[in-house]
């Protein structure tokens, strides 16, 4: 009985530390990149599957390719990762609340144009606004 506890502490232990390596490595990686639009949502724990659902289908609906992962193991914390040649966008929630997701966009290519940026940004946002439980404000 004693071993079996002491298994479980362990694997927990290292899914805590794998879920806080995955949140480093996410984090090192947007600091290095200037998105050229960030939003901060603030997601109500109820509607959180049904966030992640429609920011998913609005990237596959514009032709994103796409990879939603946890980025911990409590099933509330996660990063939606959608990009396309011309421009990528990140939704992300490391933070301590998961109610906060914060959503980056970034130009992936020199040619593509900020306008095309600007014009995902507003869709996003009003697919996500629609949802009873989401805010959503600009980030700087």
């Amino acid at each position: 009985m004693a071993r079996g506890l002491v298994r479980i502490l362990l694997l927990l232990a290292l899914f805590l530390c794998i879920g806080a390596t995955q949140m480093e490595a996410t984090a090192a990686l947007l600091k290095d990149r200037d998105a050229v639009k960030a939003v901060v949502a603030f997601v109500s724990d109820d509607v959180r599957g049904e966030f992640l659902r429609r920011a998913e289908d609005f990237g596959t609906d514009r032709a994103f390719t796409l990879k939603t992962s946890p980025t911990r193991p409590d099933g509330k914390h996660f990063v939606v990762q959608m990009w396309r040649e011309d421009i990528e966008i990140i939704l992300i929630n490391p933070f301590n609340d998961p109610t906060e997701f914060r959503i980056y966009f970034y130009l992936n290519k020199s040619g593509a144009a900020v306008t095309a940026i600007d014009s995902l940004a507003t869709d996003l946002k009003e697919t996500l606004r629609s949802i009873a439980g989401v805010t959503l404000r600009e980030l700087g």
